[in-house]
């Protein structure tokens, strides 16, 4: 479930019963600051938008988030410098849009309007509403039509008296003191009824501003309504009020002992950006009646400077902020404390670091990841860019490898010439292209690989391996065939030692061996090796065996 702060400036949910509702234009300074808060307790996760309905634009609205307790947590945004237009702001969950409000620079435009501010001392309200967050006090503002007349001032005093015997009255104590009525609207256009509820509950608040000096409701006073014309929708709205710090008197004067005032009358602001600049926050400091001086200490990235004090004891406090040239946020403590009482007051302030610069450094377009074993080259880009402008890179490579980059028409984008050598060898080699970004220090790394030169093949054989020769002698031709990748390739043939009877002789296609008759009766064996030059296959064996002679058939016999 969502619902929205019970005491948002900007009104949501209206009611027109008895009438059309009125054709009202809530104005806004563009210095004000406008506080949504929304409250979720299901883990639904609020969005909402703003829509400059004069533009016809709308914009997301971007939420903080505060953990109120286990089951509810608090979404806020504080819309602030708006450019002039008029707006209206819808909450997509809830499928419901405000009323539309405008923003004005003109202070003269505004002139008949006053700055409402409102706070609570703690965050213990029956609204929906947060008002303190890690020690920081929130304002909520917004701004109606009205102020205060002469003729709504009443002298008023709380005074007991005695009478004597003789019916003579003594005062035993008397302090003066004023009611001021304040009167939203006026008597030709008035104002829509729901600004009277808003008002009444800023009043039940600890801390409510108007036009700068807080106020609190006299004696339960509570806001009536008159309509500015019968059967009217738009109303004068009245409300009795008194200052909080008594000042009948006199402006500043207070009774002596009876208050000591030592406050934040305004702060500053809490969250502030990495610049340089100047904010201002302001202390009310009294002591039986009488301004106090005050001192202060601020961080060491802040000076300051103590205006003088006004007649009702409110010093303004300068601060001046040094840049924060890191991109961590830095936060500190202003100290102000109170001469003589030493009572202090504490304003957290935290600055936002340096927007860290952003880097886009990527891969638009691989190069081949598998090449050829030739020399050749390839091409690959990358996006390299700093805050959306260009920014060099360096490049290693393998040492087979040479690398030439070009930024191309393309904002920020490199297109990187990749060269690389023959791969002579069988074996594939592999390596990597590191592309690294100046200033950010990130990697892209591309995987290479080349194929090996393909390995050669080898084809070698003879026929016949072996051969049987009679003791006559014959010559014995052998067939040989030797080739690399399809081409003749050379050869040798060894014999396994010296032979007088055989030898080898070359011949197209193969060799031959002539063989020498034998007239010995015993067999003999001769062995040849063929081996294929600059090959892996293995030298082949053929061996030639030569019959001995016939022994001589011899007859001998007689007869008779």
């Amino acid at each position: 479930m969502i619902t929205i702060s019970g005491v948002c400036p900007l009104f949501f949910r209206v009611i027109g019963e008895y009438g059309a509702l009125p054709d009202y234009d809530q104005k806004f300074h563009s210095s004000d600051t406008i506080l949504l808060q929304l409250f979720s307790n299901r883990g639904e996760v609020p969005t909402a938008t703003l829509n400059n309905e004069t533009e016809n634009t709308s914009s997301a609205i971007s939420f903080s988030v505060y953990q109120v307790n286990e089951g509810v947590k608090m979404y806020y945004a504080s819309l602030s410098g708006l450019d002039e237009a008029t707006y209206t702001v819808r909450i997509n969950n809830l499928n419901i849009e405000s009323l539309p409000f405008s923003i004005y620079d003109s202070d003269d435009l505004l002139s008949n309007t006053v700055l409402i501010r409102y706070s609570h001392k703690d965050n213990n309200t029956r609204y929906d509403a947060i008002f303190w967050i890690d020690n920081v006090q929130q304002f909520f503002e917004f701004r109606m039509e009205g102020g205060f007349k002469p003729s709504g001032i009443a002298q008023k005093a709380n005074a007991e008296q005695f009478r004597n015997q003789l019916q003579e009255l003594t005062n035993v104590y008397a302090v003066p003191y004023k009611t001021f009525i304040f009167t939203g609207g006026d008597n030709v256009y008035g104002l829509p009824y729901w600004f009277a509820e808003l008002l009444n509950r800023v009043l039940c608040l600890s801390d409510t501003e108007i036009g700068g000096t807080k106020y609190v409701r006299s004696d339960g006073s509570e806001p009536t309504i008159a309509p500015i014309m019968e059967g009217a929708q738009s109303f004068n709205i009245t409300v009795t009020l008194e200052k909080k710090v008594n000042d009948a008197f006199g402006i500043g004067v207070l009774l002596p002992g009876s208050t000591d005032i030592f406050e934040t009358t305004m702060y500053p602001e809490s969250l502030w950006s990495a610049d340089t600049d100047t904010d201002i926050g302001y202390v009310r400091s009294i002591k039986d009646g009488v301004p106090v001086n005050i001192s202060v200490q601020v961080p060491s990235w802040c000076s300051y400077q103590i205006g003088s004090s006004s007649t009702e004891g409110i010093f303004p406090i300068s601060i001046t902020r040094l840049e924060n040239t890191d991109t961590i946020s830095r936060s500190g403590q202003i100290i102000i404390t109170q001469e003589g009482s030493g009572e202090q007051i504490v304003w957290n302030v935290e600055q936002q670091g340096t927007a860290a610069p952003v880097f886009v450094f990527q891969t638009t377009q691989y190069p081949q990841s598998l090449w050829s074993a030739d020399a050749g080259s390839d091409v690959g880009y990358v996006r390299s860019t700093k805050d959306g402008v260009a920014i060099d890179m360096s490049i290693q490579a393998p040492s087979w490898c040479t690398c030439q980059k070009s930024q191309i028409s393309t904002p920020g984008v490199y297109s990187i010439g990749i060269t690389r050598t023959a791969n002579t060898d069988t074996s594939p080699r592999s390596g990597q292209i590191i592309i690294t970004q100046e200033g950010s220090g990130e990697q892209i790394v591309w995987n290479v690989e080349q194929q090996g030169t393909a390995a050669p093949v080898f084809v070698f054989s003879i026929n016949p391996t072996a051969e049987t020769v009679i003791a006559a002698g014959k010559t014995v031709e052998v067939a040989v065939i030797s080739t690399k990748d399809g081409n003749p390739q050379d050869y040798s043939v060894t014999p396994a030692e010296t032979y007088d009877w055989v030898y080898y002789a070359p011949i197209p296609g193969g060799a031959v061996f002539p063989v020498q008759p034998n007239t010995s009766s015993q067999s003999r064996t001769a062995t040849f090796t063929f081996t294929q030059n600059d090959s892996t296959r293995q030298p082949i064996t053929f061996t030639i065996t030569q019959n001995g002679a016939a022994a001589p058939v011899y007859y001998f016999s007689i007869n008779p």
